[in-house]
């Protein structure tokens, strides 16, 4: 399969398995995006480079005043990497999470953990 200038081997049939419009939809691709997937499809393996530079940047911006909303969204897309960054900031200062406006804005889930953790005697 010919993505930009390089050439990269495949089997056409692991392809279709993969996506039945596999060719047209990666036209656009870059050429080690589509060895990623290519690796993901034959061998199960995923980098997660993507995923940690998320993290990372997530991290910077968590703040006592929205740590538990963040807490709270983690649970949609499955971070605990992430919720634990987050409880670690309500660690830190649980008075001023406690006391945020994002704090009546959480889900049941997050409440009756943050309600049961560690940090509630």
């Amino acid at each position: 399969m010919h993505i930009g200038p390089k050439e990269i081997p495949a089997h056409k049939f692991i392809l279709c398995i993969g996506s039945p419009v596999f060719e047209t939809m990666f036209k656009d691709v870059e050429p080690d995006t589509f060895e990623a997937l290519l690796a993901y499809l034959y061998l199960d393996k995923i980098s997660l480079n993507e995923n940690i530079e998320c993290i990372t940047y997530l991290g910077s911006i968590v703040k006592p005043h929205n740590a538990i909303l963040f807490m709270s969204k983690t649970r949609v897309y499955d971070c605990p990497e992430f919720w634990d960054i987050c409880w670690d900031i309500i660690s830190d200062d649980p008075d001023l999470c406690y006391g945020a406006y994002s704090f009546f804005n959480i889900d049941f889930s997050t409440l009756n953990n943050v309600l049961n953790g560690p940090l509630i005697d």
